[in-house]
């Protein structure tokens, strides 16, 4: 890009620069005087020009997608707690056997931090191990299911979350009954980078904004620990293990049949791993979104982080230059970068209307960008965005809730806490269409004649007698 002389008057520096006589900025002089060249390709004279400056293009995906591609079986599974009912341990609810320990993965990372690239910006392996947080278990549904018939549900944690947050609890987020309803066994992981152990070092990046792209990097480490892990289940049947056999002494686990359950982050970053990964049948994606660098100071968890960058970054202005730049770094994990293969994929976007932690703006653009349609009845009319009613030709659908919560207001501010991001999840009806989802390929709709909302949320359906 040129800006002329007949704007504004060069700079002595840029005729520093086109005189080749700048002196401690060589890959700058270089990369001007090509600029220039064009430019006199192009009929433009060099006395003419009062600035230039270019904007290299890439593979933004090209460090993720490498990593995955890298995708060597995780090894060294190391439990460190095995509960089974029928050892008389005490298990959470909808439970039947629960296990967790760590695993080995291949590292792309220097020291746990850098992201190893080649010059191409290709992941390099560091030489040395990843040491992966895994959790599996069981449901009491599927407790005597006969043998290899078990689906495997691979469940995405939420931002600064845990497995153990969503799957040792006493369920108020639902996880553990969608999976005993679902008939499947949980395979979690921790999201490296973004994980409840590094809310300390996502913070720091707030005093010093030069550390940002460790978050990434160690995000796309995360992707390379799930690769590796979905390669063991399949191919070295990580899944029979002694720890997770059936009531009957059977493997349980269909290593074909893999489906994705994520919440907000596991909902953000769930995309990009269908999308890369083909034989994750379908996916269920609660309240996520996009486009990092537009969504964060507009979240309700971005708080602390703004207290912090304020004083570090005082001018508003100053800090609003760096968000936008700082999308160079997010797209590498960045589902808008990813969008035209996670098309080709069949899965439902649920999202809460009004939610405080996740704009709704990003989720709907990103639906937008693949052409996904909004499933009726719906809350509201997003813009661009075609209705469609159920049906079981249905692959792909963006589903509204509506907790009556509110819309946060309209700036780039952190959002007050409403409650409207976690709401939903409650309710039998979203839980319902996640389980269908995942069970059938089929979307469809549990809430009536009326969108599913805070006073018209679903029933479950009677037990079976």
């Amino acid at each position: 890009m040129f800006v002329t002389t007949n704007a504004v008057a060069r700079t002595e520096t840029f005729d520093l620069l086109v005189d080749g006589k700048a002196r401690g900025a060589d890959d700058l002089q270089a990369n001007t005087l090509r600029i220039v060249e064009a430019a006199e390709e192009q009929g433009l004279a060099v006395d003419d020009i009062a600035a230039a400056w270019s904007y290299p293009v890439a593979d933004a995906g090209l460090p993720l997608r490498s990593a995955v591609e890298q995708d060597e079986p995780a090894t060294g599974l190391s439990w460190a707690r095995v509960r089974r009912l029928d050892a008389d341990d005490e298990l959470p609810v909808y439970t039947f056997a629960a296990a967790d320990g760590f695993i080995t993965t291949n590292s792309f990372l220097v020291d746990d931090t850098d992201l190893r690239l080649d010059e191409s910006g290709a992941a390099l392996p560091s030489g040395e191990d990843h040491e992966a947080y895994i959790w599996v278990s069981v449901p009491t549904s599927v407790a005597d299911a006969p043998e290899r018939t078990v689906p495997v549900l691979l469940f995405g944690h939420g931002i600064f979350g845990h497995p153990r947050g969503y799957l040792d609890t006493d369920d108020t987020q639902q996880v553990q009954r969608l999976a005993d309803e679902l008939g499947a066994i949980v395979v979690a992981l921790t999201w490296h980078g973004m994980a409840s152990a590094d809310r300390v070092d996502v913070l720091g990046v707030g005093s010093d904004f030069g550390r940002l792209p460790t978050v990434p990097g160690r995000m796309v480490q995360g992707h390379a620990a799930w690769a590796s892990v979905i390669r063991a289940i399949q191919e070295d049947d990580l899944l029979a293990d002694e720890a997770l056999l059936g009531a009957s002494g059977q493997v349980l686990a269909d290593p074909e049949t893999l489906v994705y359950y994520g919440i907000s982050l596991g909902g953000i970053e769930g995309q990009i791993l269908q999308s890369q990964h083909p034989e994750i049948e379908h996916a269920v994606f609660h309240v996520p979104g996009g486009m990092w660098s537009s969504l964060l100071e507009r979240s309700s968890q971005w708080l602390p982080f703004d207290i912090v960058i304020g004083d570090s970054l005082p001018e508003s202005a100053d800090r609003q230059v760096l968000y936008a730049g700082s999308q160079l770094w997010w797209d590498m994990v960045d589902p808008a970068t990813f969008n035209a293969e996670l098309a080709e994929r069949s899965f439902i976007l649920q999202e809460s209307t009004g939610d405080e932690q996740v704009a709704n703006f990003t989720t709907r653009t990103l639906a937008r960008t693949a052409e996904v349609p909004v499933l009726l009845p719906s809350a509201d009319d997003p813009w661009g965005l075609a209705g469609v009613e159920p049906s079981a030709a249905l692959t792909q659908a963006l589903v509204q809730f509506d907790p009556d919560m509110g819309i946060p207001v309209d700036s780039n501010r952190p959002a007050a806490n409403s409650g409207a991001h976690s709401e939903p999840r409650t309710w039998p009806g979203t839980r319902q269409q996640a389980v269908h989802m995942l069970k059938t390929g089929e979307i469809a709709h549990f809430c009536g004649t009326e969108v599913c909302s805070a006073s018209n949320p679903g029933a479950d359906p009677e037990p079976q007698r």
